[in-house]
């Protein structure tokens, strides 16, 4: 959830983030909800807009500068929706994530080491097949991105 702490004694503005007039608006969909989470985090770690992180997504094939708001793909096209993906590390391990590219069956890795007992989010698309590597290299779980997932799906790597 998102809260809101008004700073201000202006009537008008402490209407406006009423809990009433707040909870009037639409729920956010998993997409903007981890747009937010994204923004907040960099925000509270001081991390500026050149980062090569966007979404949760290290981009690994181009360099280039990218323009402020423009989440991206492993492929580098921008992106239109896509699916919120949670992976839950219940190992006692490392792991990192890893798309296989439908096409050339490359692997691209997506993720940092997400730490035992920790969480990471991404942006993918549905049909992606995706692959949870330990430290060593050593596949651990295969996953398959379903089409109804209604914006967000959870893996656990176990």
């Amino acid at each position: 959830g998102v809260g809101v702490f008004p700073g201000t004694t202006s009537t008008a503005h402490l209407a406006e983030n009423s809990p009433m007039t707040l909870a009037s608006m639409p729920k956010f969909s998993p997409r903007e909800s981890l747009d937010i989470e994204t923004a907040l985090l960099a925000i509270v770690k001081g991390e500026g807009t050149g980062s090569k992180e966007i979404g949760g997504i290290t981009r690994t094939e181009k360099e280039d500068v990218t323009p402020e708001n423009v989440e991206l793909t492993p492929n580098g096209s921008q992106l239109d929706g896509g699916i919120v993906a949670t992976f839950f590390n219940t190992l006692q391990r490392n792991v990192r994530i890893f798309l296989v590219h439908p096409d050339t069956g490359r692997q691209i890795q997506l993720s940092r080491s997400i730490p035992p007992g920790r969480s990471g989010r991404l942006i993918v698309e549905p049909t992606n097949v995706l692959i949870a590597y330990d430290g060593h290299g050593v596949a651990v779980k295969k996953f398959l991105v379903e089409e109804d997932t209604y914006g967000r799906v959870d893996f656990t790597c176990e």
